[in-house]
């Protein structure tokens, strides 16, 4: 009853997968054919593929077909190596593994310059485990070293490294490699506590054989412990029954033959419960009739032997195959007193392992026929070596005089270029001996003149103003209105002339100006307005620029502010006036006061002093912006970056 209910459950889920898997199908398709965008359309016909892989029918072939024709058409190389990948899995599920392994490799050569690293390595772990299937573990070994050669150069997927270590220490393992294989697992589960693994119990499974293998069974059985616990926990049954049917295994070994019954029980419940293939379920039954033989207790191994018979048969598992059941039957028939069942049975067992026997004798046979045929073209090789030998000696010496020839070439044009050089930087030094003793006379003479402005029509104006204040101090007796207005005026006048000339002299004395430059003479300004007038003056300098400025750009820059200065003293009825240099990240200066302010209509029209700070801008290649309110005025000038 039992055995009927689990045949109607796995019947029902079996069904039901089918209509589900039938259903996404449908879906999939659908997309394919409504779909225009080639990426999209693509991974479509990816996921169909993966659903179509373990069908036998037509289905998959054409799709195959259709997707690769897709993938070449759009020009998606990427896409097209990815479905011949899952081709290649497909070939690996129906046994073609030499196929596999020469398309792996063809398929390699081919890509190997086109740096698609991640499809290498989706290709060397397809070519590994096609090798494991052989089995042919120490290519399967050289696959996955070269896997993971790749990740370390292209990936940092904690989930890749950790499946790549897994992958090599499993090849090392069934290589009887096993401290080598603990160390590569050890590496594995270091990477998968860096996410939640779902393949730690097969870690740990694997784990347990090395141990295990080596006799040490303390440290397997805790591993193999925490295998289940973790594959419980992770709801991964199949690995829940490979730690316990290990686990069993290593009572067994001990002697411990009542624990191990019990621990290969638990595994056949576990391997039936997670559906696991019949040759899993068969294994474990396997234990449980040995273990029932060791005890001396046949009789209760008879169920499990029907189970046993049953599977092979339904599953069509050859003699080779199921060698080691066949042999506990033998012995199990033996003890329950059927020496000829048993003999039936025992010749199956020969049969086995004759042919395991012959298999490895024409693997051998073919071994040294490989040795013959290689040696063979070891001789061949040597032979072309010695020819290439030869040729390469003519082709060296033919090499060495044609080099000779061309490094005499290359030293004669390499001297005639260096002449050339020579006069060109002759010629160089001249002109810019020429352009400094150009520069050098320009400035002579720019001193010359700032000399002789300053000591001549500077003391002229200077005389001139002395004058006109005398003329005034005399006429203070006997003064008219008129005239004293028009000597203060003269007297005025001077004074603004004398001040201009010693800004235009100071800008004279520097073939370029930085803006701490400019700040400083601007605060001299400010200075003397204070002093004068008793307003508040600030001058700050925000920022910094290495960038130098031109004597006429920099006199044009302080008349300006000059000017904005003199039109707040005279019209604003300021009692602060604040100048902010601003050059960085881009330059402007602003004269700000908290006068009355002015209407800017009025000025616009009347004022040449704003006419005369326009036009200034205009030379700087800037802007100036005038802003005027009850609170005060603001005049700015922005110039280019």
């Amino acid at each position: 009853m039992k055995y009927i209910l689990y045949s109607l459950l796995t019947l029902w889920f079996c069904i039901s997968s089918v209509i589900a898997q039938s259903q996404k199908i449908d879906s999939l398709s659908q997309v394919i054919a409504s779909v225009n965008e080639p990426a999209e359309k693509g991974e479509a016909y990816h996921s169909l593929l993966e659903e179509l892989i373990s069908n036998k029918s037509e289905d998959y072939v054409k799709t195959y077909k259709e997707a690769l024709t897709f993938a070449n058409q759009s020009n998606l190389k990427e896409l097209s190596y990815r479905f011949q990948i899952l081709n290649l899995k497909r070939e690996r599920r129906l046994r073609n593994v030499d196929l596999v392994i020469r398309k792996a490799d063809s398929l390699l050569k081919t890509i190997s310059e086109e740096e698609m690293l991640p499809i290498q390595a989706a290709l060397l772990d397809v070519k590994g485990a096609s090798y494991g299937d052989i089995p042919d573990y120490a290519n399967t070994a050289s696959a996955y070293f070269d896997k993971l050669e790749l990740l370390k150069k292209y990936s940092e997927d904690p989930y890749e490294f950790a499946r790549g270590y897994h992958a090599l220490g499993w090849a090392l393992m069934n290589s009887k490699n096993y401290n080598k294989a603990l160390e590569y697992f050890n590496t594995s589960i270091e990477y998968q506590g860096q996410f939640d693994s779902k393949f730690r119990p097969n870690t740990y499974w694997n784990m347990g054989i090395c141990y295990m293998e080596q006799n040490d069974f303390e440290p397997a059985l805790e591993i193999l412990n925490r295998g289940v616990e973790e594959a419980l926990r992770t709801n991964n049954a199949d690995a829940a029954a490979g730690n316990q049917t290990c686990i069993a295994s290593v009572y067994v070994r001990q002697d411990k033959f009542e624990k191990g019954l019990g621990a290969y029980k638990k595994a056949y419940q576990m391997a039936v419960d997670a559906n696991q293939p019949a040759f899993k379920i068969i294994e474990a039954l396997n234990g449980i009739i040995y273990s029932y033989n060791q005890l001396a207790t046949p009789f209760e191994a008879i169920p499990y032997i029907k189970t046993a018979d049953s599977l092979i048969e339904a599953n069509d598992y050859s003699e080779i195959r199921t060698r080691q059941f066949l042999f506990q039957k033998t012995n199990n028939l033996l003890q329950r007193g059927l020496p000829q069942e048993a003999d039936e049975v025992f010749k199956k067992y020969e049969r086995a392992y004759d042919s395991i026997r012959e298999r490895r004798n024409q693997a051998t046979i073919q071994e040294k026929e490989t040795l013959f045929r290689t040696k063979e073209k070891e001789q061949e090789l040597l032979l072309r070596n010695e020819e290439l030998k030869n040729q390469r000696i003519v082709t060296f010496a033919l090499s060495a005089g044609v080099l000779l020839l061309g490094l005499v070439g290359f030293l004669l044009i390499r001297q005639q270029r260096n002449k050339i050089r020579l006069q060109k930087q002759e010629q160089q030094l001249k002109e810019a001996l020429h352009k400094v003793e150009t520069k050098n006379k320009l400035e002579e003479q720019r001193q010359r003149i700032s000399k002789e402005l300053h000591d001549n029509i500077g003391s002229q104006l200077t005389y001139i103003s002395s004058s006109a204040q005398n003329i005034g101090l005399a006429l203070e007796q006997n003064k008219t209105e008129k005239i004293q207005e028009k000597i203060d005026q003269l007297s005025d006048f001077s004074l603004e002339a004398i001040a201009d000339l010693r800004d235009t002299v100071w800008v004279m004395n520097y073939t370029s100006v930085s803006w701490e430059t400019l700040k400083e003479r601007v605060q001299y300004l400010a200075n003397k307005v204070s002093n004068a007038t008793g307003l508040e003056m600030e001058v700050n300098l925000i920022g910094s620029n290495d960038q130098l400025l031109k004597p006429e750009d920099t006199l044009n820059i302080f008349r300006i502010i000059q000017e904005a200065v003199n039109n707040a003293i005279k019209h604003s009825q300021a009692e602060k006036i604040t100048v902010n240099i601003n050059v960085s990240p881009s330059v402007s200066i602003e004269i700000v006061d908290n006068g009355q302010g002015f209407n800017e209509k009025e000025l616009t029209t009347a004022s040449t002093g704003l006419a005369s700070m326009k036009s200034r801008a205009q030379r700087l290649s800037g802007t100036l912006e005038v802003n005027s309110s009850g609170d005060g005025t603001r005049i700015a000038l922005v110039l280019p970056k």
